[in-house]
């Protein structure tokens, strides 16, 4: 009986761990984002180097693109070294880092 509490505490505790990052990991994906310059590699394009702390180019908690206030695409994926992006209309995208910002 307390050995079946235990595993039950740890699944709660895993299950808590879980929900925390699943929370928590937009905000670091979008300062992972916007602490790069990104150069265009191939697909939907924004611009040849894209900045998000940029006048011109943003990016919301949700991960969603905006050009000149008006959303454009959507975060599909950020790794160590790629981006990749979909369009409003469907059509994807990639940037590679080309420069990684100072804090």
């Amino acid at each position: 009986m307390i050995l079946m509490s235990s595993k039950m505490m740890n699944k709660s505790v895993l299950m808590m761990v879980f929900i925390a990052t699943a929370m928590f990991s937009c905000q670091s994906e979008k300062q992972k984002i916007e602490s790069r310059v990104w150069k265009y590699s191939a697909g939907f394009y924004i611009g040849d180097f894209v900045n998000f702390n940029s006048d011109e180019v943003k990016l919301d908690d949700h991960l969603n693109i905006y050009r000149k206030g008006k959303k454009c695409a959507k975060v599909l994926k950020v790794s160590s070294t790629r981006l990749k992006i979909q369009s409003n209309k469907g059509e994807k995208g990639s940037y590679y880092i080309l420069e990684y910002l100072e804090d």
